[in-house]
């Protein structure tokens, strides 16, 4: 009996930790309206940019097979869920951003519900109270939920997905079969992942992986992943040999190696780089000008950089935390085996679980990198974007774990919080805004050779969504530094030029000395947001 009461009292006092209540669901509802505050806070003010009219200018379509063949030359990669969704809500709206908005929207809402259910199935009320508070404010949750494109619905099906899987591992533990219920839910997330986006593949695999070692003596249960999952692969590779592959390398070539400076940029998924130039100074790339709205006092004093900082370390102390924490106590619960067989099924599901979320947190990232060193760049971080969840439900894994609600309470709130700031850091609007840049382009009425010179070439798409100007009148550049030279052609023949100047990280470069030395007339206006635009109304030479 002396073996067996520290297994049982260790048991009781988790079981106590974990149990919920009406409080629970109170603050389960507080969550999601936090969640929903902040993915509809000025959701109607938010600009398209360049992946939205990516598909948005081809709306028009006639018919979806129409809207697929003029999408896809431009995307090859691209799968057609979303899209059908997307040009269905768009006829049937009469053509509503907000309306696709709200759909992401709603894909977003349904993650933080996914995360709360899966961390609370593996750690317990308090876990899953502090994962879904990181899914309802963190910037990448956020950003997608509000993005007219498929990363909404990719994240929330992966999660769904991985939820059913822990679902079919728990409900067929020891020798029993999952109810088909949770199969079935399986194997419709996963093909509504993969017909979402194409690397959800690698997720897909993960699970077969995983399967395989924790359920290798079960053939049934094999069986059933292979027959739920096989002829959904079959149906991905058949669309994929349908894919040009020369089109392919030729469109996402601008996905950067994993060791170069647009690698860091592509990495900032928040107010990463605080500028250090002086408002006023000599025209650097990335320099303030006086006439650039002033940095936030938050900037100044590098309070964003600060906190993605602070999250990075409880990114890796948390996780750790409750890895080093779940695995001795699956080695306690083993020392008792011998005289209960609870504890042995107790920590062979602790073992499945916690191996479960780092393989769904590390792999799929992973195997991206992989690609990227041995084939072509491959790795952007939203290709793995369902597996923040797990990120999220281990981190609340972690504070659930800790030894009394008090510090609970004090580290839960704290990393929400971080989260929280690193989120409405970011700026406003969230994307370039080429809406009131073309605003400005207008005022001055069009005659035909004027032109309107766009650099980054990302910005040129939302920028014909918002302007009336024929196509021809909107040009894209690679390198800024070409535009002073186009802009003295555009002057020279007695035209108009329009000089709009973005960056996808910090604040964009400075033209301007190369037109005053090129003895060009123009005026200046900054755009503020959390991207930065700059337009420059360059006059005609008489």
């Amino acid at each position: 009996m002396s073996n067996t009461a520290p297994c049982e009292a260790d048991a009781s006092r988790v079981s106590d930790r974990f149990r919920g209540g009406g409080r629970e669901w109170l603050l389960v509802f507080a969550v999601l309206l936090v969640a929903l505050a902040f993915r509809c806070y000025r959701l109607a003010d938010e600009p398209l940019w360049h992946d939205e009219t990516a598909s948005i200018n081809y709306l028009d379509a006639p018919s979806f097979g129409d809207f697929v063949a003029r999408e896809r030359p431009g995307d090859p990669a691209m799968v057609p869920l979303y899209f059908y969704i997307e040009y269905r809500l768009w006829k049937l709206t009469g053509g509503s951003v907000i309306v696709l908005r709200v759909l992401s929207v709603v894909f977003g809402m349904m993650t933080v519900v996914i995360t709360y259910a899966t961390a609370r199935r593996i750690f317990g009320p308090p876990a899953a109270l502090v994962a879904a508070g990181c899914a309802a404010v963190a910037i990448q949750q956020v950003y997608y939920s509000q993005e007219i494109r498929m990363y909404a619905l990719y994240g929330m099906a992966g999660a769904l997905a991985m939820y059913a899987l822990l679902r079919v591992l728990q409900d067929g533990a020891g020798g029993t079969t999952a109810p088909t219920v949770w199969w079935a839910v399986l194997g419709l997330a996963n093909a509504v992942m993969l017909w979402t986006h194409l690397h959800g593949l690698w997720l897909v695999l993960v699970q077969g992986a995983f399967v395989f070692v924790v359920r290798r003596k079960d053939a049934k249960t094999l069986a059933l992943w292979t027959a739920v999952n096989g002829p959904l692969l079959v149906s991905v590779f058949l669309w994929v040999s349908t894919t040009n592959p020369e089109s392919v390398e030729a469109h996402l070539g601008w996905i950067p190696k994993l060791f170069s400076e647009d690698t860091k940029r592509y990495l900032a998924d928040s107010a990463l780089s605080i500028n250090e130039a002086v408002p006023g100074s000599a025209a650097q790339p990335g320099a303030y000008l006086a006439a650039d709205p002033p940095p936030r006092w938050d900037e100044s004093l590098h309070l964003p950089t600060v906190a993605k900082i602070l999250i990075g370390v409880l990114w890796i102390t948390l996780t750790s935390t409750v890895t080093l924490r779940t695995l001795r106590k699956r080695r306690q619960l083993r020392a008792c085996a011998r005289v209960s067989e609870g504890d042995r099924a107790h920590a062979e599901r602790l073992g499945t679980d916690l191996g479960l979320m780092l393989t769904w947190l590390v792999a799929p990232a992973a195997i991206l990198i992989f690609l990227s060193l041995v084939w072509r760049p491959t790795f952007l971080p939203r290709y793995a974007l369902p597996s923040t969840v797990a990120l999220y439900v281990l981190m609340g894994g972690a504070v659930a774990l800790m030894g009394t609600g008090r510090w609970q309470w004090v580290i839960g709130c704290l990393l929400v919080g971080l989260y929280a700031y690193d989120t409405t850091a970011f700026g406003l609007p969230r994307r370039p805004n080429l809406r009131e840049a073309m605003t400005i382009v207008d005022g001055q009425p069009y005659t035909e050779g004027d032109m309107v010179l766009v650099h980054p070439s990302t910005n040129r798409g939302p920028a014909r969504y918002y302007s009336g100007l024929p196509d021809s009148a909107i040009q894209s550049y690679g390198k800024w530094e070409d535009l002073p030279d186009k802009a003295l052609e555009v002057a020279n023949a007695g035209r108009h030029a329009w000089v709009l100047v973005g960056s996808q990280m910090g604040t964009p470069p400075d033209p301007g000395p190369g037109l005053r030395e090129r003895g060009l007339n123009f005026e200046y206006k900054a755009v503020p947001g959390a991207f930065m635009l700059r337009v420059y109304h360059v006059m005609p030479n008489k």
